[in-house]
């Protein structure tokens, strides 16, 4: 049986156009096809906890409880490695004795740290 997450994204202004932003960012690097699930597939697999909390101490998310508007409500869906990913990412939060967050705030501050990474981290992370 395979792991799979299914997180509704806030529909937060600020953050929704950084997730914008990192799809158009990683389509015109050639590393994705700007599919939310893909850039979040993403974001989990190069997010380290270090990175998360620092995120997280500088008030990296304002109101995830914010919902979009249908039809704009925006999933991610993380499959397989990606949702274990997901998974050892909040082992290591917890490791590292961060508040027990939410697998959907994780993926949230996983998305905005990726889209503050430099052209670098994302071109690493494709390759992995």
């Amino acid at each position: 049986m395979v792991d799979v997450h299914q997180i509704r994204l806030s529909g937060d202004p600020e953050f929704q156009k950084k997730l914008r932003e990192l799809r158009i960012r990683a389509c015109a690097m050639g590393i994705s096809t700007g599919s939310v699930t893909e850039i979040g597939s993403l974001a989990v697999s190069a997010a380290t906890a270090p990175a998360v909390l620092d995120l997280l101490g500088r008030g990296g998310l304002r109101d995830l409880s914010r919902r979009a508007k249908a039809p704009d409500a925006t999933y991610l869906a993380l499959r397989g490695r990606h949702a274990l990913a997901l998974k050892r990412l909040r082992g290591e939060l917890i490791a590292l004795s961060a508040p027990e967050l939410p697998l959907r705030t994780i993926a949230h501050l996983a998305i905005v740290s990726l889209a503050e990474a430099p052209d670098e981290t994302l071109r690493s992370v494709q390759n992995t």
